[in-house]
């Protein structure tokens, strides 16, 4: 089945079963693909033949093509009056959605149903909308890759109106999941645009607006608490689950229903760790390794998956999807290690380049900037090209020297990797599986602290390496 992101998802949960959609822009087709997987009979457009074809391709490995329409043109130019029910923009200005609109006559028809999702000026599209007979039947607020957007879903009825200030503003996003966030990122906008009408007539009204915009944040704050699965489609906007691997187990592995108010951010769910979430009144444990990776074929009351369930406490889990996302486990480990030119190195991994130095004295470096001990096979050469893959990531030697590193650093590594790399002339430097991934659950704080401003986000005092180190 074609996976969407959080966008794409949120435009198809507005799409009604039995009639056809349009896909204007339908870019790589994975909308395309995934609304004829269920059942929907598509029409995907674009205007450029490249990304059409990349639709068609996707479209031929998901096997749907029988269900599908790939037509090359501008907006809805390519379809027949009335051939379509629904249609599907996103990704492109409130202007672009607007003119596609104006050219086709024929959406101005009672029944036709636009879900729309615009890249900006939100209140433009709102506003107009409704000047243009089309009633905004419900919104959905997105965050997708740090940015907060939201999904309209429209249908034409005829009736014209002139919706006030406030309404454009903010349209039907109240007291749903990100609603603070696309409030906040709407009073920037505004204020800028105020900024450049000062002295005018208009300024007067849009400094009321910001003024209301601002308070309305401030009584809504508070007064719902952020639900699970807001916080995982941030997540999941942050670190795809498509870019976990196959046998991982990664979202939100427990469940316990309730709101969140507090969470717990941790490398490991332990059992320490649920206690400590417990004692200190969190909802959400957010963690890096899977509280849940293989079957469980017994349950007792000593494993942390039945304590979290026992106290009412929710786990969402992003494993090697984190390892492999941008900002995630190696890009946060290449940058705390000084890391320059860094790119993605076997899926997982980063590659980048040092200031050249010994094996040994760049092995002090990983010990000091990670402040734990260090092991290190030292092929004897000069360190300017360094891989690395936090956790254990010992068998990507080979895939290291073949990319041109002279050195690979890692959480753990075998004895015979560390043979085998020194054979092929390349050093490693064992850190330790804690100690190389830890460094993302500070950045996983950081991220849902500004993402989720009116929920605290603390970070696991009880997350800790299982081993100790003995003089």
């Amino acid at each position: 089945m074609q996976k969407l992101d959080v966008r794409l998802a949120a435009c198809a949960a507005y799409l009604q079963q039995g009639k056809t959609v349009a896909d204007v822009g339908c870019d790589h087709g994975k909308l395309t693909a995934y609304l004829a997987q269920n059942g929907f009979s598509v029409i995907g457009t674009d205007i450029n033949e490249k990304p059409l074809e990349k639709a068609r391709q996707t479209c031929l490995s998901a096997g749907c093509m029988d269900k599908v329409s790939l037509r090359q043109g501008d907006g809805l130019d390519t379809l027949a009056p009335m051939e379509t029910q629904q249609i599907v923009i996103a990704g492109v200005s409130a202007e672009t959605i607007l003119h596609i609109l104006d050219s086709a006559s024929w959406v101005r028809t009672k029944g036709i149903r636009l879900v729309l999702c615009p890249a900006t000026k939100l209140p433009l599209l709102r506003k107009e909308l409704c000047s243009r007979g089309f009633e905004l039947l419900d919104e959905t607020p997105i965050l997708a890759a740090g940015r907060c957007y939201s999904v309209l879903c429209v249908e034409y009825t005829g009736i014209v109106t002139q919706p006030d200030g406030e309404f454009c503003l903010i349209g039907k996003s109240a007291s749903k999941p990100y609603s603070k966030q696309l409030w906040a990122d709407t009073a920037i906008k505004l204020e800028k645009q105020l900024r450049g009408l000062v002295g005018t007539p208009q300024e007067p009204e849009v400094r009321r607006l910001l003024q209301w915009l601002k308070d309305l944040s401030l009584t809504k704050r508070g007064n719902t608490m952020c639900q699970v699965q807001a916080i995982l489609e941030y997540m999941q906007s942050w670190a795809d689950e498509q870019l976990a691997e196959s046998w991982d187990n990664v979202g939100l592995l427990v469940d316990a229903g309730k709101s969140v108010e507090k969470i717990l951010v941790a490398l490991d769910i332990t059992k320490e760790v649920v206690e400590e979430a417990e004692q200190k009144g969190c909802q959400l444990v957010v963690s890096h390794h899977p509280v849940i990776f293989k079957p469980l074929k017994t349950l007792n009351s000593s494993q942390p998956s039945f304590l979290l369930v026992q106290k009412g406490i929710s786990a969402i889990c992003m494993h090697t999807n984190l390892d492999a996302a941008k900002g995630g486990v190696n890009d946060v480990l290449a940058k705390l290690l000084g890391l320059q030119n860094v790119q993605p190195f076997a899926e997982l991994g980063r590659i980048g380049t040092i200031q050249p130095m010994s094996a040994m004295e760049f092995a002090e470096q990983c010990k000091t900037k990670l402040q734990t001990p260090v092991m290190l096979a030292d092929a004897g050469k000069e360190i300017s090209s360094v891989a690395l893959v936090g956790g254990s990531g010992g068998d990507f030697f080979k895939e290291a020297a073949l990319a041109g590193a002279d050195c690979l650093l890692t959480g753990e590594a075998s004895h015979h990797h560390g043979l085998d790399a020194l054979e092929m002339g390349l050093s490693v430097v064992v850190a330790g599986h804690f100690a190389t991934e830890f460094p993302v659950v500070k950045e996983m704080q950081k991220r849902l602290s500004d993402t989720f401003s009116d929920i605290e986000v603390i970070v696991s005092e009880k997350s800790k390496a299982p081993f100790a180190l003995i003089d």
